[in-house]
């Protein structure tokens, strides 16, 4: 526009190409989050019925209004910590240090167990618990930055951590909006996971039913579908 800076069409179409990249590369680790959240808000009704409140206190789903919602933010957050996407984070050693009397050089690589650390109880008291309020303003500092590595930590933490948070948030609260999330007969509690995948993999599928909220209803049919994630 006038008074903008004219970017090359070099400059634009790598542009164009790094945003292609985080939709596509982030779609799975998405959808899985998504998912996961809502079955922990289905087997937690009254924490699901607390963000169903902050979400209908928000006038329209702005950047600035999802970082306001604290309790939606926690809740993606612990879901994170118990489903993330990825359980092991991979790093090449840079140079030679010694840590815990363990010899680290150039070259070697190291796995992170990030699943691990997320569910030692040190970190995380109760970690087989569903409990946002780890994450709520008054308590997330007292969170140790690198016992929480959904996105890994660091100059090389995942490049699309912020924008893969207000998609996550973007997603659930349209979807608070409009109905509720329930357990069913085929709901399985705890979950298990699919052995050998690079991602997390719910196996079988997580099953939950979607019920339409009260204030839809008179819009849209009155069945209650069961939804496959």
């Amino acid at each position: 526009g006038k008074g903008g800076v004219q970017l090359p069409e070099s400059a634009m179409n790598d542009i164009s190409a790094q945003c292609m990249c985080l939709f596509i590369a982030g779609s799975d680790s998405i959808a899985l989050t998504v998912t996961c959240a809502a079955y922990s808000l289905a087997l937690h009704p009254g924490i699901q019925e607390a963000v169903i409140k902050e979400v209908d206190a928000a006038d329209e789903a702005t950047y600035e209004s999802l970082r306001s919602m604290v309790l939606l933010d926690a809740v993606v957050s612990e879901t994170l910590r118990m489903y993330s996407p990825t359980s092991v984070l991979t790093r090449i050693c840079s140079q030679s240090t010694t840590i815990a009397g363990v010899r680290f050089t150039p070259g070697m690589r190291v796995e992170i167990p990030a699943h691990a650390m997320h569910y030692d109880p040190e970190f995380f008291p109760e970690p087989e618990s569903f409990k946002p309020e780890r994450f709520l303003p008054e308590h997330k500092d007292s969170i140790n930055t690198y016992t929480y590595l959904p996105f890994g930590v660091g100059p090389r933490s995942c490049i699309g951590m912020r924008m893969g948070m207000v998609q996550v948030k973007y997603i659930l609260y349209r979807l608070l909006q409009n109905v509720t999330f329930e357990p069913c007969a085929e709901t399985q509690v705890p979950l298990s996971f699919a052995k050998g995948k690079v991602l997390l993999e719910p196996d079988p599928p997580i099953q939950l039913k979607i019920v339409p909220r009260a204030r839809c209803q008179s819009s849209g049919s009155s069945n209650n579908p069961t939804a496959q994630g």
